[in-house]
């Protein structure tokens, strides 16, 4: 500040990386009501690596705190936090796991996909059994509201109790995924919810007063028409990056009304056409994915 506040110098050294150790530790609590230990960090400039940062901000959570020395306790409560360190535009993630038993029988659980196995590694990490199974009326009101979101009729509902056939909840699913009806009515409702909902804090219901009614109809029709006409997802995508015209008679040029500023817009494009959420390099450099500030 003595010296005016000088800008940056293009030789100055440039942190391109932290080194966070460990990236997850389990504590347990057979020999105290706290345990803990020290987090390094290292920061990596060009040809140079040292540790840093030198300043932390005290943190106390449920289940850890961390000091400004960078000593995480964890001090007997179950579950899982987030430690992260932010220094020069990088950031990096540690995970304390302070398990709820230290060994958990999932002998009875039967994974239908990839995804129940990650579900249940993240078990056997917190030490956490799942639920049981509902019972089959809950799950034939739970299958309809999730899926098409009405509730069964009565008729339905009765059929489903009184059959013996112990593939009966996988049956229900694929009749519910291949229902008549109006397919296109719900696959478009599903699209429209992706292109007007996925902003950040801001509800799928309120972009509509972004649109108009109108505007609403327009999309909502040209969504369907693509659906129909079975469209390839280049062209339907082409079709919205490159909208222009009224919204009333250009449909995907609606697109183009949920987001007032560039930022939001280019973050929402990134989240809907390529799966990435860059939000978080708006502050710093992403913590899980190769993203900076300077990319942002």
């Amino acid at each position: 500040m003595n010296a005016g506040a000088p800008a940056p110098i293009a030789d100055d050294p440039v942190v391109v990386g932290l080194s966070l150790e460990p990236k997850e530790r389990n504590y347990r609590f057979d020999r105290g009501p706290a345990v803990g230990g020290l987090l390094p960090v290292t920061a990596t400039r060009p040809r140079e690596t040292s540790p840093g940062p030198p300043g932390r901000r005290p943190q106390r959570g449920k289940v850890a705190t961390v000091t400004e020395d960078g000593y995480v306790t964890a001090f007997g409560k179950k579950g899982q936090a987030a430690v992260m360190v932010r220094y020069g535009g990088q950031a990096k993630v540690s995970h304390v796991t302070s398990p709820f038993r230290d060994n958990v029988d999932l002998a009875g659980f039967q994974p239908n996909n990839f995804i129940d196995e990650h579900v249940m590694a993240r078990w056997k990490r917190l030490g956490t059994r799942p639920s049981t199974l509902c019972t089959d009326p809950e799950f034939i009101r739970r299958a309809y509201l999730d899926s098409i979101g009405t509730l069964p009729t009565t008729g339905k509902v009765e059929a489903f109790l009184k059959s013996a056939r112990p593939d009966k909840r996988d049956q229900l699913v694929d009749e519910l995924l291949g229902l008549t009806g109006d397919p296109k009515t719900r696959s478009a409702r599903r699209v429209v919810e992706c292109l007007l909902g996925v902003e950040v804090g801001r509800p799928a219901g309120n972009n509509r007063k972004q649109t108009g009614v109108g505007g609403m109809w327009s999309l909502s029709n040209w969504i369907k028409r693509s659906l129909r006409e079975k469209c390839p997802l280049t062209g339907f995508f082409r079709e919205i990056i490159t909208a222009r015209g009224s919204t009333l008679k250009n449909g995907p040029a609606n697109f183009f009304r949920i987001s007032r500023k560039p930022t939001d817009l280019a973050e929402t494009t990134a989240q809907v056409f390529l799966g990435v959420r860059i939000q978080c390099a708006r502050c710093h450099h992403h913590p899980y994915e190769v993203y900076s500030q300077s990319d942002y």
